[in-house]
């Protein structure tokens, strides 16, 4: 033919008899076929005969589809700052590759030329790949949404839907309330999105640690991404389960959209289909929008990008709790000496529990200015008496926490919590109104708070009284060793009723009876 030339049966080595053989082996096969003699044996030889041709042809498909590949990717990502851009050097080394493989002769393609080009090209691209910014494992970010679609038009009469209103810029948070009396609470049911000021398009709180997140190596490519406010991680978001937050840290996988924007998508009985979607009621969960196929678009509510907390712009964390409130807190990081200080300024106090006052009636408080993780302490936003004026709230100023402990401890008779509980236990002590109130065998206990269990309460010597609070006769668990050292007279009863002692000293009361539960004067108590 005019192109003999160029023809690879004419240029190759031993390609000219294999496709000989081949043509010899298809026309037998033809023959045998018709006369119905064909065996396996004719079977295996034309087999043998296809794969030899095959192994000495030069396919150039592969590395025309790798250098259109990589020259489109290198075209989307390209030099800048954003998130999948790369520094103008990597641009001129992938242009300079490109460049490189497209030399292989056009005319005569010759196998191993293709494949040492294509190898030089594939390393050259990894090396594109790994310069490309992104996310830094262990740092602390804002994951905001980078919508571009919705046209805020939520009135149904206008054609609208809350599917169309406008989440760009709004920021991933653990919990289904965003209420003040709901932050130190944290309920945990579901994703959210929000606080995000549209007006001035800023963050509404940058202090606030519920809506910054990192990234936790698992391998693999895999991250989990944990909140700072609690160090639980984002749990399975996929078709099948929506599973809130976690301890246990779950795998997802961020897949580059376009510069400076990202699919979520958790690795768990996902095959990376389904990403985080902001829904326009406010939830986060998984989208999936036509037939099975990817629904993850860049500036779509199933993309977002990752802006990093800077900590020099903040004098530390913080949460918005009720001014002028009492209330229970267990901190799953250790509460800090800087945080006290912080919070003085915004008349907030800490304590622990001194012990109980020498008739009973009052809980002593000790005021405090640092906790280990998990440990539960009270808290005074000013005037927790005020019962009247607006409800407003205040700045609880938290440290800049970077380790978590969730085992929650109990101190003196004070009881952490990190999940929702029932005691089911009647006459611990809790705080609801601002004031210590008893439980029955029914009242939930809110998870980052605790109770009061007065049987393990001890008074503490020589501690500072800094404040008490009433203890009302319902809140009557049993009272270990908590009338040591006091002055006052009291009675001492059988559980039954039966006086035993009058008028004795509240240091004596306990001197001669044997082990067992009395009540002396209000309390019962704990005789070992």
């Amino acid at each position: 033919t005019p192109n003999a030339e160029y023809s690879q049966y004419t240029y190759i080595p031993g390609l000219k008899p294999a496709c000989d053989e081949l043509a010899s082996q298809l026309a037998s096969a033809r023959d045998k076929v018709s006369a119905n003699t064909a065996t396996e044996s004719d079977i295996t030889a034309l087999r043998a005969a296809i794969e030899g041709v095959r192994a000495l042809m030069v396919d150039t498909m592969e590395i025309f589809a790798k250098i259109q590949e990589v020259r489109e990717y290198a075209e989307t990502f390209g030099a800048g700052l954003d998130y999948g851009q790369v520094e103008e050097e990597d641009v001129t080394a992938i242009e300079a590759a490109l460049v490189e493989a497209d030399k292989w002769d056009h005319k005569k393609p010759m196998a191993n030329d293709i494949a040492t080009r294509l190898t030089n090209l594939e390393k050259a691209f990894d090396a594109y790949k790994a310069a490309q910014k992104s996310i830094e494992l262990g740092k602390w970010y804002y994951i905001q949404s980078t919508d571009l679609s919705r046209d805020g038009n939520t009135d149904p009469e206008m054609g609208g839907s809350p599917y169309h209103t406008i989440v760009n810029g709004n920021l991933i948070y653990p919990g289904s309330n965003n209420s003040a009396e709901q932050r130190l609470k944290n309920g945990v049911d579901n994703l959210r999105h929000g606080h995000f000021n549209r007006e001035i398009e800023e963050i509404d709180n940058i202090y606030d640690p519920y809506i910054m997140w990192r990234a936790v190596n698992l391998g693999d490519t895999a991250i989990a991404l944990q909140n700072r406010a609690t160090g639980l991680y984002m749990g399975q978001y996929t078709t099948s389960a929506s599973r809130g937050m976690q301890e246990t840290a779950t795998p997802y996988r961020i897949i580059l959209l376009k510069s400076g924007q990202y699919a979520i998508t958790c690795a768990v009985d996902n095959d990376g289909l389904y990403g985080l979607h902001a829904y326009g009621a406010g939830s986060v969960s998984v989208w999936n929008n036509d037939n099975n196929k990817v629904g993850k678009a860049a500036d779509s509510p199933s993309s977002w990008t990752f802006e990093e907390v800077d900590e020099s712009l903040l004098s530390n964390l913080a949460v918005e709790i009720p001014d002028n409130s009492l209330r229970i807190v267990t901190l799953p990081f250790a509460y800090t000496h800087e945080a006290a200080d912080a919070n003085e300024a915004n008349g907030i106090m800490a304590y622990s529990i001194a012990g109980i006052s020498e008739d009973g009636s009052m809980l002593n408080l000790t005021q405090k200015t640092s906790f280990a993780a998990g440990e539960p302490f009270i808290i005074v936003a000013n005037d927790y008496t005020q019962t009247d004026g607006e409800p407003s709230t205040v700045q609880f100023a938290l440290p800049f926490v970077n380790e978590f402990s969730r085992e929650a401890l109990t101190s003196n008779g004070l009881v952490g919590t990190f999940a929702d509980i029932n005691p089911k236990t009647a006459g611990l002590g809790y705080i609801s109104d601002n004031r210590i109130v008893a439980t029955n065998a029914y009242t939930p206990i809110p998870a980052y708070t605790g109770y009061i269990s007065t049987g393990l309460v001890k008074n503490i010597p020589n501690a500072s009284v800094d404040l008490q609070l009433n203890l009302p006769e319902g809140v009557n668990g049993i009272a270990a060793a908590t009338i040591s050292g006091a002055k006052a007279t009291v009675d001492v009863y059988t559980l039954d009723g039966v006086l035993l002692k009058k008028g004795v000293k509240a240091s004596e009361a306990a001197n001669g009876l044997k082990k067992g539960v009395y009540i002396i004067g209000k309390k019962k108590v704990l005789v070992k």
